[in-house]
């Protein structure tokens, strides 16, 4: 079991540095944004962040789902270029008539959704770049199913650099606007198709399958609309807030996500895209119930931990990355009630695994439904009265109902044990954490700095003196701690790690 978490472990780092690269650019072009972009601008390009992710919902019709469930099948070995080969031509052609409807409807009614016309160099910047990545984002999935890490990561890397590069050009040196932005996500991910060309046909068996489609649909189908139907309910809080309030409302809601959403990026979408190939290729092993129950501790070990890090230095990290304009200052206020949200969200994601296993996919479907629409009567109901902080706390109370549904059902249907009291002791030490933040937040800067390192840092302390760890843990931590402690030793072992590629 310890193998097996340790090549999660391992594969995970390699995502995370790959997520990092694509997910964090908005981070880093940040200072960029606030120099050069008015904050209701940043607002617009929140906006049209979601309408991508509406548009990446619909493309496939739940296809890549079934693609992840049935590469490792055992009936289906020896099938899988054949199944690539149809998922990927029929994600093909969806998408562009996806993108296409997408095309009259910001067209026409552009106005109605963001309250300001778009530019026609924006929208078709906006459209092109749109489709280049969806017809990117099914070969980068194979890789992440075949465990090909390193890969994966080398193009998302690529992907970085140039988006990044030109962004800075076209914003800081021609002085482009929103469009900018699109247009070096267009260029980046077109040469990342490119590369890609010869992998893909390496990969696909030029023989489309009928039956196979028509089970994959069936399968993927109810994860589509329950997919697409959460991205409409839950991100409708930018819409909302735009409608009752100002772009610029919109503006401070997303930058506040967007900061939280690095522990999601880094740590919780790494990991699970290393865990859940794992995850099926253990299913039928005799012990797997132990290594899930153990994967859910350390997960959640692992993402309070970083998340109580950035709860404590929010308002400094805002601070700095925002250049100290004060337009986005506020933005720091939101980041512990949503940081609370991402941990419960990736707790969700790792409980809908083993319904997915059991093919209870309507059960899943069903669960996210219902969570989108209490996520929308919330934000109806919250967002006119508390505005942004509304938004938040409808976010954070979906995800912890949500999961808590999800738990209910994974012990009704399958034998996993997980460690809740162990779960329990880490979210409450989180909470704590949190409320004696508030405390100090009001001195001086480096009396501040101080305190928040040091009660960080007893994190590991405290959970040991509530005997959280099991004495193998605790004898596996002091090896690790030998072994890696001298500089000598810690870059011998790092030359000696072997990657797949």
């Amino acid at each position: 079991m310890l193998d097996q978490l340790r090549n999660t472990v391992k594969n995970s780092f390699l995502y995370s540095i790959g997520n990092m690269a694509g997910k964090l650019s908005g981070i880093i072009l940040l200072p960029l944004y606030t120099k050069f972009l008015p904050i209701e601008e940043f607002g617009l390009l929140a906006l049209l962040e979601i309408t991508y992710l509406l548009i990446l919902s619909i493309s496939g019709f739940g296809i890549k789902s079934s693609l992840m469930r049935f590469y490792w099948d055992k009936d289906l070995k020896g099938r899988e270029k054949s199944l690539f080969y149809t998922s990927y031509l029929f994600n093909v052609v969806i998408s562009i008539l996806t993108i296409l409807v997408a095309f009259l409807v910001l067209k026409n009614f552009s106005i109605q959704l963001f309250n300001t016309t778009l530019s026609r160099n924006l929208f078709l910047a906006f459209i092109s770049s749109s489709l280049i990545r969806i017809l990117v984002d099914t070969p980068m999935l194979l890789m992440r199913i075949q465990q090909k890490a390193f890969r994966q990561t080398s193009l998302q890397i690529m992907i970085l650099v140039v988006s990044l590069g030109l962004t800075v050009y076209l914003i800081g040196v021609r002085g482009m606007g929103l469009e900018a932005i699109f247009l070096a996500q267009l260029i980046a991910y077109l040469l990342a198709l490119i590369a890609l060309g010869k992998y893909i046909f390496k990969s696909i068996n030029f023989k489309f399958d009928g039956p196979l489609l028509r089970e994959l649909l069936q399968f993927g189908i109810p994860l589509f609309l329950s997919n697409l139907l959460s991205v409409v309910l839950v991100l409708s809080d930018r819409f909302i807030l735009n409608y009752f309030g100002t772009l610029e409302n919109v503006g401070n809601f997303s930058l506040a996500f967007k900061i939280s959403n690095i522990i999601q990026v880094v740590f919780v979408a790494s990991f699970l895209n290393a865990y859940t190939h794992i995850f099926y290729k253990q299913m039928s092993e005799s012990n797997a119930g132990r290594f899930y129950s153990k994967t859910m501790t350390y997960f959640v070990f692992v993402i309070v931990f970083v998340s109580i890090g950035l709860i404590l230095f929010a308002k400094e990290t805002i601070n700095v990355l925002s250049m100290g304009n004060q337009d986005y200052l506020n933005s720091y206020t939101l980041i512990p009630v949503l940081a609370l949200g991402v941990i419960f969200g990736g707790i969700r994601q790792i409980l809908i695994l083993p319904l997915s296993r059991l093919k209870k996919t309507r059960i899943i479907s069903t669960i996210a439904v219902s969570a989108g629409f209490l996520n929308l009567g919330l934000n109806l109901l919250l967002i006119p009265r508390f505005s942004s902080i509304g938004a938040a706390i409808s976010t954070t109370l979906t995800q912890i109902l949500a999961s808590a549904w999800l738990y209910v059902l994974v012990k009704k249907h399958d034998t996993i044990n997980y460690e809740l009291p162990k779960i329990f002791k880490l979210l409450f030490l989180g909470v704590a954490f949190y409320l004696l933040t508030l405390v100090v937040e009001d001195f001086a800067l480096l009396w501040r700095m101080v305190l928040k390192s040091i009660l960080y840092i007893s994190f590991f302390f405290i959970l040991y003196l509530w005997k959280f760890y099991e004495d193998i843990e605790l004898e596996r931590m002091k090896g690790a701690w030998k072994k890696w402690i001298n500089p000598k030793k810690f870059w011998q072992n790092i030359s000696e790690i072997k990657i797949e590629k």
